[in-house]
């Protein structure tokens, strides 16, 4: 028995990584089994843009509740795999706009 089964329900925040990161593991293998190039992280960003079509950095961080750096470190993987673009708003120049690509779509 590791240190881990030993510490019961003190650890239950560990055994919950556990579980997530095996999750993780088996999305990627459906994702794989498929002959899709895929991660599960990118699902809620991809699933939200083809709901809403364009959102801002700070609307996709807020419908799939992360944080904004990890929001934007993911838009950037997802750029590099070009599943998504992103140009500026026309009304607030600040702001970048984010879109599905044709491959993303």
């Amino acid at each position: 028995m590791n240190i881990i089964d030993q510490s019961g329900v003190l650890a239950i925040s560990t055994r919950l990584q556990r579980l997530s990161e095996q999750l993780r593991k088996d999305g990627a293998l459906i994702y794989k089994s498929f002959d899709i190039d895929f991660e599960p992280k990118w699902f809620p960003v991809i699933y939200s843009l083809h709901h809403k079509e364009v959102l801002s950095v700070v609307e996709i961080a807020n419908e799939i509740g992360y944080t904004h750096p990890s929001t934007i470190s993911l838009l950037k993987e997802l750029e590099k795999q070009k599943l998504i673009r992103s140009k500026k708003d026309k009304q607030d120049d600040r702001k970048r706009l984010i879109l599905l690509t044709a491959k993303g779509n």
